[in-house]
């Protein structure tokens, strides 16, 4: 079986921009496992889907001629030398496997087939140097995506699309003409730390540049941005949050949320909530970053900035569970609580219990924070307790649907938690742990399957 010999017009289309889409966003192509060599791939179909959409909505009828430049030679040899070969083969290579990203393929033959009964269909190769332009769109076109990714469908693993035109991939298309080796994967940026790698400085201390009030309701922006604001009216925004989907080389390099010690983005950080370095879409596990317990006081030789760049945050980690009844979802995490100053700190252990119908009022979902054994100190992580006879509620967090716009997410604290006797540290945990619950619930990752698994 061969492809039809007839033969579509379309400005040079670089495939950097639509690369971002591929491991992004999942509309045109759904993506399995986002690698390079899919990536490319996804940028031919949308190019081929972007010339008949153009070809549409022309008031005439011209013979087309379509020229579509891609720095990928694996892409631009699937499409020109290999796939005759894989029709005829029933889509097996030389080495006797499946082809990879056959799915793909197809697609765009299939595309590619029916431009070829409006005009011709051409493929270049171009070197890296030569598609600088394209790189720099995909960058710039990344960023403003960046906080609608992190909320719709976010880049999974670690997998970061930022950089195109894989070297080792194009030496692996050299020495496989034929495509039975296929180019290796796109290698993501692992990073092995566990703490979450800060937009801006951490700051000294979990000290508030104000107290956070008993309750605090999100306030978005009228604009496509990754700042929305925690407040107590739209006129009094008191504490910035950012949100980054992790594939930005401006901001961390996990999807995660920061809570800002003001009400800019380039206020200091107070805490940082995210994926722990190894994650995929069925874990709810959430690595948290925290300021240290000392700080650092600059002597003479020490410059404040220098100070800051220096703060070590403190990792914790919020775990997921189920309690005995099968249904009823929590979120465990310790903190140490009080003041250094008049007594000190002692680490308590805190879980957030997912809200029954009946305890739900104007919000979808919510949890309710409670001590697990209060003035105790805190029980090892993984030791997930049902007994509702001595917990005490310090904190509710409730939101709306995903597309509520006014006052989407609400935070109120009570009890211990609202006279400021846990102090700051206790206060700052709170607040971006249910920050991180909205963000994970969005993601239908707060279920009983995923929680308990």
């Amino acid at each position: 079986m061969t492809r039809p010999t007839q033969s579509v017009l379309l400005p040079p289309f670089m495939n950097s921009v639509m690369e971002s889409l591929a491991f992004g966003l999942e509309g045109l192509v759904h993506i399995q496992h986002p690698t390079n060599q899919r990536a490319e791939i996804t940028a031919i179909i949308l190019a081929l889907e972007t010339a008949l959409t153009r070809y549409e909505k022309l008031d005439w009828s011209p013979r087309l001629d379509v020229k579509i430049y891609s720095d990928s030679k694996y892409a631009v040899n699937c499409m020109t030398i290999w796939v005759d070969k894989w029709f005829e083969n029933g889509w097996i290579n030389s080495a006797g496997y499946d082809v990879v990203n056959q799915d793909l393929i197809k697609k765009a033959v299939d595309l590619e087939g029916r431009l070829l009964n409006l005009g011709k269909v051409t493929y270049f190769w171009i070197p890296r140097s030569d598609n600088v332009n394209a790189d720099r769109c995909c960058n710039e076109e990344l960023d403003k995506m960046e906080s609608l990714i992190h909320w719709i469908s976010p880049p999974r693993g670690n997998s970061r699309a930022r950089s195109m035109g894989n070297h080792d991939e194009a030496k692996a298309v050299e020495a496989a003409p034929d495509g039975s080796i296929p180019p290796p994967p796109y290698t993501p940026n692992q990073r092995h730390d566990k703490s979450l790698r800060c937009p801006v400085p951490m700051s000294q201390l979990s000290s508030l540049y104000r107290p956070f009030p008993a309750t605090l309701t999100a306030y978005y922006q009228w604009k496509v941005t990754r700042v929305y604001h925690l407040g107590t009216s739209d006129n009094h925004k008191l504490f910035a949050v950012s949100v980054y989907a992790g594939i930005s080389d401006k901001g961390p390099d996990r999807p995660c949320t920061v809570l800002h010690n003001g009400p800019s983005e380039k206020d200091h950080t107070l805490a940082v909530a995210g994926e722990p370095a190894v994650w995929d879409m069925k874990s709810a596990l959430s690595s948290i970053s925290l300021p240290p317990l000392t700080s650092t006081e600059p002597d003479q030789t020490t410059s404040p900035t220098a100070t800051e760049a220096a703060v070590t945050p403190v990792h914790e980690t919020m775990v997921p569970g189920v309690l005995d009844d099968g249904k009823t979802v929590i979120f465990r995490f310790a903190v140490e609580v009080g003041h250094p100053k008049t007594g000190g700190y002692r680490r308590e252990t805190f879980e957030w219990r997912m809200l029954k119908e009946h305890e739900l009022h104007d919000v979808k979902h919510g949890f309710k924070l409670v001590r697990s054994h209060a003035g105790a100190e805190a029980a090892p992580l993984g030791v997930l307790g049902d007994d509702d006879g001595e917990i005490e509620v310090v904190a509710v967090a409730g939101w709306k649907r995903m597309l509520a716009l006014s006052k989407p997410f609400n935070l109120q604290f009570m009890g211990s938690g609202q006279t400021g006797e846990l102090g700051d540290r206790f206060a700052v945990m709170v607040v971006i742990t249910s920050l991180r619950l909205w963000y994970l619930d969005v993601q239908s990752r707060t279920t009983p399957s995923i929680a308990g698994a």
